[in-house]
Order: structure tokens, then C-alpha cells, then sequence
């Protein structure tokens, strides 16, 4: 099956299997009141035209970018609220009119039936999702980053004040006369400090 047209209809919704029609190239199922499409009909990669103007859609998903021939794209007339921006990487669109859809105000009214103008906000919303999604990545690094460190500082607190009260033990547990003579060395070190600045300062009088 090449063409499936069901225009002017009460369909009120799209079956999943949808995507199982590899060989369609002609989806019209305008004036219906079909209110949502199922993520499948991204696997129609043969798909050129889609028409679905004319019910009451409110999204499109956003394997709609996965069509790779797709050269026709009608949704005006519906209750869209947003278009997938991924659709500034469908090449082969030539043509897409989103017009008298009053809650998309991700585009302004006087672009929403201009192929150019859709793409070229599509192509806008992409670059900065992108954007942020690089953002949110290096914030959540350096968040992880900034952890880490604070994890090492009290690490490292933590092994000082073991080793301080490792030191405070064995000054503790030392034999008295050991501890007497390192005391008394300790003396015998800053006395000899002491008498050697001495020796090595000056006055003049005049």
C-alpha cells in the first residue's frame, strides 16, 4: 500500500500499527478528530506526505524527524501547542503549514503557515536544547566535581585528627625517662637557638 486517505471522517484515533506500513508514501487523514499520533508512524521512512489538518491535535511526536523522505507536512487547523524541533533535520521538507493553530506559541501566528519561517524556529528551539543539554551536563560535572572535593577535605580532617590522636597515645605511653630526655633534648635545642641569635645581633651607638 502506497496511498491510505480517509479524509472527512469522525476517526478519532491512529492505531500503533500504523508504523507497520513500510511501503506508504501518502498519509491523508485530514478533518477527522484524531487527537494524538502514535510515536510508530516515525518508522513510515518512505513516507513523502502527511496531512493532518483539520482535527485535534495538540502534539506531534517526535519521531516524526525519522521519516527521511518526507517532503509534505499540513497540520493547520488543530490545537497544536508545540512542533518537534527535530524537524530542522528533515531535509526533504519542502513543504510544512502549522497555521491557524492558536496555542503554538513557540512560533509566532504570521510564521506558522511560512515553510521557511517553521524551520527556521525549529532550527532555533534545536540549537538551544542543545545548548542547554550542554550545560545541564557541565553543571552536573562540575557539581560532581565540587563533592568529590569537599568528600577528600574531610577525608583529609578526618586523617589529621587520627593522626594527632596517634600522637598524643604514644606521648601518652612513652616511658618516663624517654619522655624526660626527649624533653630535655627539645630545651637543649632552643637553648642553643636562642644563644646563636644572640651572638648574631648588633647595635650601633652613636
Amino acid at each position: 500500500m502506497k496511498e491510505l486517505k480517509c479524509s472527512f471522517n469522525k476517526v478519532g484515533a491512529i492505531p500503533p500499527e500504523i508504523g507497520k506500513l513500510k511501503r506508504l508514501r501518502r498519509f491523508i487523514f485530514n478533518s477527522n478528530k484524531i487527537k494524538s499520533i502514535p510515536p510508530e508512524i516515525g518508522r513510515l521512512e518512505m513516507l513523502e506526505e502527511l496531512v493532518l489538518s483539520e482535527n485535534l491535535l495538540e502534539d506531534i511526536p517526535h519521531t516524526v524527524s525519522l521519516m527521511a523522505n518526507l517532503r509534505i507536512l499540513k497540520l493547520q487547523n488543530n490545537k497544536l501547542r508545540n512542533i518537534p524541533y527535530e524537524l530542522a533535520e528533515v531535509l526533504t521538507l519542502e513543504e510544512i503549514d502549522c497555521s491557524n493553530n492558536n496555542n503554538l506559541d513557540t512560533v509566532p501566528s504570521r510564521w506558522r503557515g511560512d515553510t521557511e519561517s517553521l524551520l527556521f524556529t525549529c532550527r532555533v528551539h534545536r540549537d538551544y536544547n542543545i545548548r542547554l543539554e550542554e550545560l545541564l551536563t557541565t553543571n552536573a560535572d562540575l557539581t560532581k566535581h565540587s563533592q568529590f572535593l569537599e568528600q577528600e577535605q574531610l577525608v583529609m580532617k578526618e586523617t589529621i585528627q587520627e593522626l594527632k590522636y596517634q600522637i598524643d597515645e604514644l606521648k601518652r605511653n612513652l616511658p618516663k625517662k624517654i619522655a624526660k630526655k626527649m624533653a630535655e633534648e627539645a630545651a637543649s635545642k632552643n637553648a642553643v637557638v636562642d644563644d646563636t641569635d644572640k651572638k648574631g645581633s648588633f647595635c650601633i651607638v652613636s
